[in-house]
């Protein structure tokens, strides 16, 4: 029984040592062959803080009707801007003492002289009943030069109306776009003069038209029409002008005027997941330099160009002309733990670790990584490359 014991101890041996031999030819072989695009090793960098993702818009030439799309947002160019805000005109000729003229429930009266100790909030002098009381009455609902002198102010101007000269009458203009300033109510009782929209008698503000979002108004040249897209993503100054009310700050991405006629756009938030954000163009001429932005890197995200790794590779060693970055050593053995791009991939100190490396700084000289063919790395390819029970052996009398 013993002697068939030992019979089936060395026929199982016999088969391990082959298999280990089986694999100890292939990692003699694969030491043995340089890597096919680099080398046998190559350069890299580290990347010990996140970067943005970025792309750039060509707006060689822009028109009406031209798109732009970042992530799930559509800009659109417009010769002007859809929303309309509601307005009328006072078609004042005469005014005298005690006439009045009401705005959206704000009232102001033409007096002759203003009261004073107290003032009277609303009162417009009248002056020559024409020019003159058009003229104070803008000022008092646009608070403007005059309070004490031409007109007693409210604390405030005009809350939901601007107002403006317009020939020999005055425009009272919604502060808001839309059909909602229609609704404003307009009263006068004045010796000579009345509201009117369109030429027309009117009791309120007409010829509102709601906003549509995400409109960016065509410049009069390319670079200008960016310009104004550029603000609409950033949600800077423009809104109703250069761009339509209710545009929202982009969510994701921030941009700016690049060289010539372009925009770069630049991820809100560090790292690869900006790579995911989307780009689309349909311009009369021009378009993104890539379907989504680029170049988004986490940390611990490893930079070599064209590097040709695989999953799992290694081991390699670690090496460099300065300091490596402080989480990387020259003693250890390194496996390729994931390849995020042709150019990108990470570490880890175990072939199939859930964890990689993540270095805290970037190190300093040229960073080099070079196949392991050291007695280490042979017992480290077998650990991690063959059966179970090689992975447990770790002295060389049990091969």
């Amino acid at each position: 029984m013993v002697q068939l014991a030992r019979r089936r101890h060395l026929k199982h041996s016999a088969y391990d040592r082959a298999r280990y031999a089986e694999v100890l030819l292939s990692f003699l072989a694969e030491r043995a062959t340089s890597l096919e695009d680099t080398g046998e090793d190559f350069e890299f960098e580290y990347t010990a803080d996140p970067v943005a993702a970025k792309g750039s818009l060509d707006g060689e030439t822009i028109a009406a009707d031209d798109t732009v799309t970042i992530g799930d947002q559509v800009y659109t160019f417009v010769v002007a801007l859809t929303e309309v805000s509601a307005e009328a005109n006072l078609d004042l000729d005469t005014a005298v003492n005690t006439n009045s003229v009401t705005i959206d429930g704000v009232t102001y009266t033409f007096v002759t002289a203003l009261a004073t100790e107290p003032a009277v909030p609303g009162e417009v002098l009248v002056g020559n009943g024409g020019t003159e009381a058009r003229a104070n009455l803008i000022a008092a609902i646009n608070n403007g030069d005059g309070d004490t002198t031409t007109y007693s102010a409210y604390p405030e101007a005009h809350p939901t109306v601007t107002a403006e000269a317009d020939s020999d009458e005055v425009k009272v203009v919604a502060n808001a776009p839309g059909v909602a300033g229609n609704e404003i109510e307009v009263d006068a009782t004045l010796s000579s003069g009345q509201w009117e929209y369109d030429s027309s008698p009117t009791d309120t503000l007409d010829g509102g038209v709601d906003p549509v979002p995400y409109e960016v108004v065509v410049g009069v040249s390319d670079s200008a029409s960016l310009d104004n897209l550029i603000a609409a993503i950033n949600n800077d100054a423009g809104e109703g002008t250069t761009y339509s009310t209710g545009t929202a700050e982009h969510p994701s991405v921030t941009a700016e005027a690049g060289d010539g006629d372009t925009m770069d756009v630049e991820a809100k938030e560090e790292g690869a997941a900006g790579n995911s954000i989307a780009t689309d163009a349909e311009l009369t001429a021009g378009g993104w330099d890539a379907e989504t932005l680029e170049g988004g890197i986490d940390t611990g995200t490893f930079v070599a160009a064209d590097h040709g790794l695989s999953v799992g590779q290694g081991p390699f060693v670690a090496s460099s002309s300065g300091n490596l970055p402080t989480g990387l050593s020259q003693d250890h053995l390194y496996w390729v733990h994931s390849v995020l791009t042709d150019d990108t991939f990470t570490l880890t100190t175990r072939r199939g670790e859930l964890a990689k490396s993540v270095p805290v700084d970037a190190g300093s000289g040229t960073l080099t990584l070079t196949k392991a063919d050291s007695e280490s790395a042979f017992f480290a390819y077998l650990k991690q490359n063959s059966l179970e029970v090689v992975r447990n052996a770790t002295d060389v009398d049990d091969l």
